[in-house]
């Protein structure tokens, strides 16, 4: 199971870790970094190992890119995984 998630969402690129409230927000270049090496054996990058450690208290500096981080690609529509239901023409206006 993969330690963190980069992901696309609404217009921002965001790094979660399942299971934890807190997450961190990256600039567009950072994500591609992550999105270009997501299959590779390489290690993480020095930035993510140090805010992982920092936010989450866990080190990952033994584990390859692929098995630490899930990066989910862009959409063609830019939905985001959890925003998908609401923007899909309900945006909290149904009578539901």
């Amino acid at each position: 199971m993969h330690q963190l998630i980069a992901s696309p969402y609404n217009g921002t690129f965001l790094i979660a870790r399942p299971g934890s409230k807190g997450g961190m927000r990256i600039p567009r270049t950072l994500y591609e970094e992550l999105a270009s090496a997501a299959e590779s054996s390489s290690s993480l990058p020095a930035w993510l190992l140090d805010h992982a450690r920092t936010a989450w208290n866990v080190d990952l500096a033994d584990t390859a890119m692929r098995d630490a981080v899930l990066v989910r690609s862009e959409t063609r529509l830019g939905y985001g995984r959890a925003t998908y239901e609401i923007n899909k023409g309900c945006n909290f206006n149904c009578v539901h």
